[in-house]
């Protein structure tokens, strides 16, 4: 780059000032540092390759305003970033990207780990997710042989910690580029493992909890390099996975656990929202609205261990106003009506949010239950409509940045994604609000076939569809 092109700053690289919960270094004109980005960052999905300079147009949904007005924005961000939910794209050096995964010319070194050492964590964490569905396939009554009597007794610590709080904490290592930061996916699932075992079942809920405390000093290591509000977000999801480890190690049963479960996977999610939200300029006011719905569900759903009769309905009245906050700020309500990935993921979210809506009304209606047909269908709403529904939606942009496997788009991936849907309306209408025990049971396996049909479908993607994509570029280039 020549020097008529660098930006004019009095700051150095290294020392570049931020504003409190504002996304990319901003130079003297108010325009993100584009060289900064380019040069040592990568977007989620394989958007922009290493090396390659970011127009500051496709960088304007970064910045923590822009004078274009509101229904404007939608055309001036480009589709690809859009489509990037779940990355936090933010610099504060050229060398690093917070919160969010990213690439580094660097990769290899002491300070990363490589897909290989990945894919060790990915796996356990597969494993307990096929585990975890086993024994909700018990639970109903269905003749699933399982070798482990312990296994149905699992199946929330299995599916929240070992499966998603082990990719989630895995995601954030990968972000922070910090050795240490890797213990946590390593103990969630190495706990989780080691309940599985022979070995005392207190040993696991440790090492559990361990990890769960590592993922909050994550959130702290984030906020010290760059305060946001959705990093406060998260962190309030992730005290509530502590709260729900503590618990469950002093003997807890789960199905007491499931409204700080559901919190902490909850605000991790929607503190990704937020940070995408920035697209439309929400402004502080609504952040600080977003903030205090998320302190009051984190703070209503702890007081579920001593007061659950009033605790359970204020979560509940917190949760449907986290899913008016998303419904009026998110920006799937513009990408639903582009094409391709954007649409893909902005229809997830759509459906997931509709789910938690149904969610809060359960809360709000049926109470403390820790059984039963409200107890199944609120549960299931969270785990399975919302959360499970926003990873698999997910996966073109998650897979790509953890274990750099390309995943290109293909209206295949629609398939799963509706089964599960399908699955749902058949276990939460029929099953739990008719109680018809065969609907019940049909809904939790074709949920089951959804959710392993999935990457199924992903790996016939990336192997026929990818080759063909990359040829088509390749031929355009040459041309």
């Amino acid at each position: 780059m020549s020097e008529t092109q660098r930006p004019r700053s009095h700051h150095s690289a290294r020392h570049t000032a931020f504003r409190p919960r504002q996304g990319l270094p901003l130079l003297r004109d108010g325009q993100p540092a584009p060289e900064r980005v380019g040069r040592r960052c990568r977007l989620v999905g394989g958007v922009h390759d290493e090396g390659e300079e970011v127009a500051p147009e496709k960088l304007k949904s970064s910045t923590r305003r822009w004078s274009r007005p509101r229904a404007q924005a939608s055309d001036a961000v480009d589709d690809h970033m859009r489509a990037a939910v779940v990355t936090r794209i933010v610099t504060v050096d050229p060398g690093r990207c917070i919160n969010g995964p990213s690439y580094h010319d660097g990769v290899g070194s002491s300070s990363n780990r490589g897909p290989g050492f990945r894919i060790l964590i990915v796996l356990p964490a597969a494993v307990m997710l096929l585990l975890g569905l086993s024994a909700g396939l018990v639970i109903m009554g269905l003749p699933i042989p399982v070798a482990l009597d312990r296994l149905p007794e699992l199946h929330a610590p299995l599916l929240v910690f070992g499966f998603v709080g082990t990719l989630i904490s895995l995601e954030r290592a990968v972000a922070l580029r910090a050795g240490w930061a890797y213990l946590a996916p390593a103990l969630i699932a190495g706990g989780m493992l080691l309940a599985l075992t022979s070995l005392p079942i207190l040993v696991g809920k440790v090492v559990v909890t361990a990890g769960l405390l590592v993922h909050l000093l994550q959130y702290f290591a984030i906020w010290r390099r760059q305060p946001m509000t959705a990093t406060a977000v998260q962190a309030l999801g992730a005290v509530a996975a502590i709260t729900a480890g503590l618990a469950w190690s002093g003997g807890v049963r789960p199905a007491y656990l499931v409204p700080l479960l559901a919190t902490f996977l909850i605000l991790t999610i929607v503190g990704e929202r937020l940070e995408l939200a920035r697209v439309g300029s929400p402004g502080e006011r609504a952040e600080g609205a977003l903030l205090g719905f998320a302190f009051v569900l984190a703070a209503a759903t702890v007081l579920t261990l001593t007061v659950p009769v009033i605790a359970v309905p204020v979560a509940g009245v917190a949760l449907l106003g986290i899913v008016v906050w998303l419904a009026r700020y998110d920006i799937a309500r513009m990408t639903v009506r582009q094409t391709g990935l954007p649409r893909f993921v902005a229809v997830g979210l759509l459906v997931g949010f509709a789910w938690l809506a149904v969610a809060g009304a359960g809360w709000i209606l049926g109470g403390a239950r820790t059984e039963g047909p409200v107890y199944d269908a609120v549960t299931h709403a969270i785990f399975l409509g919302f959360v499970i529904t926003m990873i698999l939606v997910h996966a073109p942009l998650i897979l790509p940045a953890v274990l750099r496997v390309a995943i290109p788009y293909h209206p295949a991936l629609y398939a799963p994604i509706t089964l599960l849907q399908v699955s749902l309306v058949v276990r939460v209408v029929g099953g739990d609000a008719w109680g018809l025990t065969p609907a019940l049971q049909a809904g939790g396996i074709v949920g089951v076939i959804a959710m392993l049909l999935f990457p199924v479908t992903v790996v016939c993607v990336a192997l026929i569809v990818g080759p063909r994509a990359s040829r088509k570029k390749g031929a355009r280039v040459s041309t």
